[in-house]
């Protein structure tokens, strides 16, 4: 759970939001005034003018932009009326007709043309703000670089519950492990994930990826995925920058309420298998670890083989310190998954007038899942006739997750010309799973049957606080711009007690046994891995001519601390093990008592013998510190190109300094200090108003994480692979051109086509060393790879075709690559990058009636087969196979602010499968069913 001061800094904002919510909704509802609000920018090139005079025609009242070219005027009895703007240089526009009402903000969006002549009228039409697909189109169309995003607006209608599952309907991104994210293919250390411009650490043990499910998407205002490079970017990627941005500073107040129950398929409403028991830490009867190296003579527990008296004493206070809690799985019925959200924002006054924005929010979800029938194989030796498994199992599991998430954002501008934000986001994610799996070992031919067990506790945590600035150095819209970002983000993993116990019988002879000859000990692990980053940016924007000149840096510091330990159960053999495990490793562990373990095959074991006793088998190597200097220094230029005003250029040099090291407990350790250039150069070609062709070039790299340039062994959980890591590992360096040709077709409308290319030198990939119940891996660069591949997008309203169509929306997006890889000697190796899918399809349809504030949605989405593992030599490499997704999700409104939702996701509940092709057949090695979920909803907001 949440730190104690966490939790109450949670209760408080919850309570804030219920007492300070409603008082200020009916203030709201009693004044009878209005606002109009807006954004005032250059009809050329869309540059915010800061300092621009708006006023309501006819009075002295008014206002003047901010550095960002907002404004915002209030007070405004209900009426109809005339809006002035004005700028030194630029055309003086006057907007008629803008109606106001009690309680509400009207916003207008007014572009300036620079002074002519001849003065012509402006039509203005309202700028969609940020959180909706019209205001991120509007924003991508000015984009220096080729991105694509998805706002708040279109997470609501596809009933997304984290940024986990919005993404996915973003151009080429899917999500791997239900929670990673992949962006043409590139996940983990090709894909850069940050929170409103700061890079985020990861909770992975051995990944670089960021887990998106720890973020509420009812937090986020829209997710931003750059997928070229500029120069005021980190260098760290190549797939792209996902930027998830948190709601910030409010047009008009806000508040909201919201929950909702949900029906799982597979978990339905009897017994799933749960997590039994289970200590928070390792218990205080062990002792800490000693100082340097873990030789068996100075090991924390001592052999039980010939312990003393007192030694034995020791032992069995310990064991029975564990006996705590079972090593098997329960079966118990499932809590009802169930969410609840509520959000408050406004803006105040402070000060004699300056504007103060707040933004605070609260979530919290519990949810059951189970997969039924799941099964898991390795193929063997190939014959002509057939594939002989080297195991073979099917079984279950289940899971519960409790997550807990508040932001607390505040910006105040003390003058128009400056802006200070400060964010806060907590998230926090408490998921405990259980795992049976029952089986066979052909290739052992004597009709044993294995049982696994596995029970996991994951706590994750994500803490990060932010300070931003954005200064205009000077009045009017040609000085300098200085920003400034400073960030702290902390990630922890708590694996605690996870547990495995394996067994086998035969079923004939009522014969059980644990063999540790086959497999690996009944064993409890407690892993904690933390992570922070301090991050800090600083650069300043000069305007010259048509364009500007942009200078900055950037200093992060990053540390990983990862600490683990691990007990096995030994003494299996005596007293012997009949087939009962809640009894042998607890009546049975310890100092064998008179009673249940006296009796059968136990009778007449002396009381001071010893049963099953706990010993600690942790490894130096698996304990380790890590850290992470970078250094880098830019300059980029953004300007019309002489003589072709239509024409943009944008491009510079990045210089990146890397200083990464790590070290083991027992000292072994791992180096990488680089300097790299990093050159980018971006063209863009307005064909006119609306549309746009783009060329991008940019270097970036990939640095190996932690983990993967250790020379630790680690264990992972989910996988069942063992890790070894390479401290030769070097960072890869990646060239990358894109060209796209897009047309924003009207509000909200968009035709997008787009080419690319990445060129790897060096790239790390993830292989099979070795193949058993637990497959050993490590990572290695490969020599070279190539991708190249195409995008699709398009996205229209339905109106044009008929007017019985108006309220409908089509939009779908296609990703096709290819991509090859040289190994060491220079060889193809004939297949794809890791992860990496030939075609992905999103689609979707929706009926939105703001009359009747009727919404439904249908989303499909479709990857091809992409590969999952690469296999050892001479054997076929394992492809996770493509499967369709469709959800569906429905609103309507209804009275007294009340909204309900209903959704079903994964109505098709197709297999998730993992097959290896064999000459002879094809052979699955992993399939179950995620299983479809039915969620009610009911919003309120005043």
């Amino acid at each position: 759970m949440p730190e104690p001061w966490m939790r109450r800094t949670l209760t408080v904002a919850l309570v804030a939001l219920m007492v300070v919510g409603p008082d200020a909704a009916v203030a709201q509802d009693a004044a009878p005034t209005g606002a109009v609000t807006g954004v005032v920018v250059e009809e050329q090139r869309g540059a915010p003018l800061p300092g621009a005079n708006v006023t309501i025609e006819g009075t002295s009242t008014g206002t003047s932009t901010d550095l960002d070219g907002r404004y915002r005027i209030d007070e405004l009895e209900p009426g109809t009326y005339d809006l002035v703007v004005s700028f030194v240089g630029f055309q003086k526009k006057t907007v008629t007709g803008i109606e106001v009402a009690a309680g509400e903000s009207t916003t207008l969006d007014v572009a300036l043309a620079e002074e002519t002549e001849q003065l012509e009228e402006v039509v203005v039409q309202a700028q969609a703000a940020r959180d909706s697909e019209a205001g991120l189109l509007k924003e991508r169309a000015k984009a220096a670089s080729v991105v694509d995003a998805i706002s708040a607006e279109a997470i609501g209608k596809s009933g997304s519950s984290t940024a986990a599952g919005a993404i996915k309907k973003v151009t080429g991104a899917s999500i791997t492990e239900g929670k990673f994210v992949n962006v043409r293919g590139l996940g983990g250390r090709y894909v850069n994930a940050q929170l409103n411009g700061a890079e985020l650490p990861s909770a992975s043990p051995n990944s670089n990826s960021v887990p998106l499910d720890l973020f509420p998407a009812g937090l986020l205002d829209n997710i931003v995925t750059s997928k070229t490079f500029t120069p005021d970017e980190p260098g760290n990627f190549t797939g792209g920058n996902v930027d998830l941005s948190t709601k910030s500073f409010p047009e008009r107040r806000t508040l909201s309420f919201s929950s909702s129950v949900t029906y799982h398929s597979e978990a339905r409403f009897d017994d799933i298998l749960r997590q039994n028991g289970g200590l928070d830490r390792v218990p205080g009867v062990v002792p800490s670890l000693p100082e340097g190296d873990l030789r068996a003579e100075n090991q924390p527990i001592p052999p039980y083989f010939g312990a003393n008296q007192q030694e034995r004493q020791f032992l069995n206070d310990v064991t029975n310190a564990f006996s705590q809690s079972k090593i098997t799985p329960q079966r118990k019925a499932g809590p009802i998954n169930q969410g609840y959200s509520a959000s408050f924002g406004d803006q105040f006054q402070i000060f004699d007038g300056m504007p103060l924005g707040v933004v605070t929010g609260i979530t919290y979800s519990r949810s059951t899942s189970a997969s039924r029938n799941r099964r898991s194989a390795s193929a063997g030796p190939v014959s002509d006739e057939s594939i002989t498994p080297d195991f073979q199992f099917s079984g279950e599991s289940g899971s519960t997750e409790e997550v807990l998430g508040g932001i607390a954002n505040f910006s105040f501008k003390p003058h128009p010309d400056h802006e200070i934000s400060l964010n806060s986001l907590y998230n926090q994610s408490n998921e405990q799973s259980a795992v049976f799996l029952t089986g066979s070992i052909p290739r052992d031919d004597d009709n044993r049957i294995f049982d696994r067990r596995r029970l996991e506790p994951i706590d994750r945590t994500v803490w990060n606080v932010q300070g931003k600035g954005e200064h205009l150095l000077g009045g009017g819209s040609d000085s300098p711009r200085l920003t400034w970002n400073s960030s702290y983000s902390k990630t922890t993993q708590d694996e605690s007690d996870v547990r495995f116990f394996t067994d086998d019988r035969l079923p004939d002879r009522d014969v059980h046994r644990i063999a540790t000859s086959i497999y690996e000990f009944p064993t409890r692990y407690f892993r904690n891995l933390s992570e922070y980053t301090w991050g800090n940016d600083l650069e300043v924007s000069v305007p010259f001519g048509f364009g500007s000149l942009k200078v900055g840096g950037t200093y992060q510091y990053r540390e990983r601390d990862l600490n683990e330990r691990r007990f096995i159960y030994d003494n299996l053999n005596s007293p012997g093990y009949e087939g009962a495990p809640n009894t042998y490793f607890s009546k049975c562990a310890g100092f064998i008592d008179e009673g249940e373990c006296d009796s059968g095959p136990y009778q007449g074991t002396a009381p001071s013998d010893l049963g099953v006793v706990i010993q600690e088998q942790t490894s130096n190597q698996n304990n380790l510190v890590g850290d992470r200097t970078v250094g880098a220094g830019f300059a980029m230029v953004d300007t019309e190109v002489p003589g072709l005003p239509a024409l943009r250029f944008i491009g510079g040099l990045r210089i990146e300094h890397t200083d990464q090291s790590i070290e083991t407990r027992d000292g072994q350790t791992g180096q990488i200090t680089e300097t790299d250039l990093l050159p980018s150069a971006n063209l863009v070609y307005a064909l006119r108003e609306d549309m746009n062709v783009r060329a991008a070039y940019g270097r970036t790299l990939a640095r190996p994480t932690f983990r993967e340039f250790s020379p630790a062994t680690y264990y992972d959980f989910k996988r069942q692979e063992i890790f070894d890591g390479d401290p030769t590992l070097k960072r890869t360096l990646v060239d990358n051109v894109d060209l796209r040709w897009e047309w924003f077709a009207g509000p909200g409308e968009l035709l997008a086509v787009t080419g690319y290319a990445k060129s790897f030198q060096d790239p790390i990939e993830r292989v099979v060393v070795e193949q058993a119940i637990n497959r050993e891996v490590t990572y290695q660069n490969q020599r070279s790879a190539e991708i190249y591949g195409a995008e699709f997008e398009a996205r229209k309203r339905l109106g044009f075709v008929s007017n019985a169509l108006r309220h409908f929306e089509l939009g779908g997006n296609l990703t096709l690559t290819e991509s090859t890889v040289t190994d060491t000697s220079g060889q193809a190796l004939g297949r794809p990058l890791e992860g990496q899918s030939s075609y992905l399809i999103n689609a979707d349809l929706s009926y939105d009636n703001p009359n009747s504030e009727t919404i439904v949605s249908v989303f499909y989405n479709y990857f091809d087969d992409r590969l999952d593992t690469i296999e050892r030599q001479n054997q076929p490499n394992q492809f996770e196979r493509g499967r369709h997704t469709v959800d569906v999700v429905a609103s309507q409104g209804l009275p007294f602010g009340v909204k309900m939702k209903v959704s079903v996701k994964n109505v098709l509940n197709e297999d998730t499968e993992v097959y290896q092709s064999f000459p002879s057949a094809e052979f699955t090695t992993v399939r179950y069913k995620e299983g479809r979920t039915i969620s009610v909803g009911f919003t309120y907001s005043l």
